[in-house]
């Protein structure tokens, strides 16, 4: 059933409908939308396919959603992930699950209990993480802080602040209980305050740098204070000028 108006689109169980400037787009179970989308909210719960870009204000991403883009007539899509072909761009993102985004993605505001992919750059004000993140470009943003629970990379990391922590995960067998902690691979990580816990990068470049345990660091370059845990390798220690 699909109801829409001149300001809002609502989908409960299964419809389509098409593109344009909404306030509010809501879809409850499955649902379809054809063309490009801008909106106020845009709020998905269950399968949904958008054939198109989304513009919004605010979205909030549950469950498994595709949106493609028409021009080139492909797709990217995963089992309860949110595939964008071209870039998206939102003022504050929330999501449940996991968001695969074929481009770039832009917000002021990302917070994710998931999985993030994104095809080419992510950028943020604030971006915050419980689960995994796989960015194949830059992941620039003031504020990055995830608790990594599953295996993730980028290309390079930037901002101001920049936190990575690692959450242990538990291994069971017949004959042993061994704890193993997700990792992060980047080439080049900088930032103003940098903390990294079970990274691997092969540059670490920051104005006050900790290097915590699980860490591979092939080069960290320091202006400030530095610190190392005994649990993490560190190849060169350079100290630098001001950033």
């Amino acid at each position: 059933m699909s109801f829409e108006s001149k300001n809002s689109i609502h989908i409960a169980g299964s419809g389509i409908s098409t593109g344009g400037c909404y306030d509010t787009v809501v879809i409850n179970g499955s649902g379809r939308i054809t063309g490009d989308m801008e909106c106020i909210s845009f709020t998905t719960n269950g399968s949904s396919s958008v054939e198109g870009t989304i513009r919004a204000d605010r979205a909030t991403i549950n469950g498994s959603c595709r949106v493609k883009d028409q021009a080139s007539g492909t797709h990217y899509e995963v089992n309860g992930n949110m595939a964008v072909e071209s870039s998206m761009s939102v003022v504050k993102l929330k999501t449940s699950g996991t968001i695969s985004v074929h481009g770039s993605l832009s917000a002021e505001e990302i917070e994710s209990h998931g999985n993030i992919h994104v095809e080419s750059n992510c950028e943020a004000e604030r971006f915050k993480l419980e689960g995994a993140f796989n960015i194949r470009g830059l992941l620039n943003a003031d504020l990055i802080e995830a608790v990594l629970e599953g295996n993730s990379s980028a290309k390079e990391i930037g901002g101001e602040t920049i936190r990575i922590y690692g959450k242990k995960r538990e291994r069971l067998s017949w004959f042993s209980r061994k704890i193993k902690y997700p990792k992060l691979m980047a080439d080049t990580i900088e930032g103003d305050q940098v903390e990294l816990e079970y990274t691997n990068a092969s540059v670490v470049r920051g104005k006050s740098v900790v290097i915590g345990p699980g860490c591979e660091i092939g080069l960290v370059e320091v202006e400030g204070d530095y610190r190392v845990s005994e649990d993490a390798k560190v190849e060169e220690v350079r100290r630098i000028g001001s950033m």
